[in-house]
């Protein structure tokens, strides 16, 4: 890990998160006007499977469509934001904490293999529909549900990461 590692690296695949962000933002903003105000199925917290169908439903066959394409790029925002938070809490916790920087890492990675089992039984509903399955529906929003549990973890460890930096760097400094 420490030769995959980098401030470089931590910063590129950031660069590519906030990238993926902004192209979906317009498309994000069409599907809620074209919805009536309804997001996207990968933030849905607690959902249930009629709740995903009814949004599919309500999408519209252009919202639909928008949708494939925001899940397209959101198939590099999962990874890009994962190795992200993974590097800082490496980078951070490494030297006084490589166990807790280990277990700690687990969290994005876990957000990013769940993101990516939500996104393609996103694609399958999509594939299928108006015939999407209520079994599929219904995994696929408690993987949206779980993966947003892991991704508050994940900032949180970013977050850590970001003040255990910090915290070196001033104690360096005053020493």
């Amino acid at each position: 890990m420490n030769r995959l590692a980098s401030l470089r690296g931590m910063m590129l695949a950031f660069a590519v998160a906030v990238l993926c962000q902004l192209a979906m933002m317009p498309l994000d903003m069409r599907l809620q006007a074209l919805s009536g105000g309804l997001g996207k199925l990968s933030l849905l917290f607690n959902a249930r499977a009629m709740t995903v169908i009814g949004h599919l439903h309500a999408y519209g066959a252009e919202g639909r469509r928008l949708l494939f394409w925001m899940d397209v790029i959101d198939l590099l925002f999962p990874s890009a934001l994962a190795w992200t938070c993974i590097q800082a809490i490496w980078l951070a916790f490494r030297l006084y904490a490589p166990r807790l920087a280990v277990c700690a890492c687990a969290f994005p990675l876990a957000f990013a293999i769940l993101d990516l089992a939500e996104k393609t039984l996103h694609f399958v509903l999509l594939a299928r529909f108006p015939d999407a399955s209520l079994a599929i529906a219904g995994i696929a929003a408690l993987l949206t549900t779980v993966k947003l549990l892991v991704l508050v973890v994940s900032y949180a460890g970013l977050i850590a990461a970001g003040i255990a930096w910090v915290a070196v760097r001033c104690n360096r400094k005053w020493q």
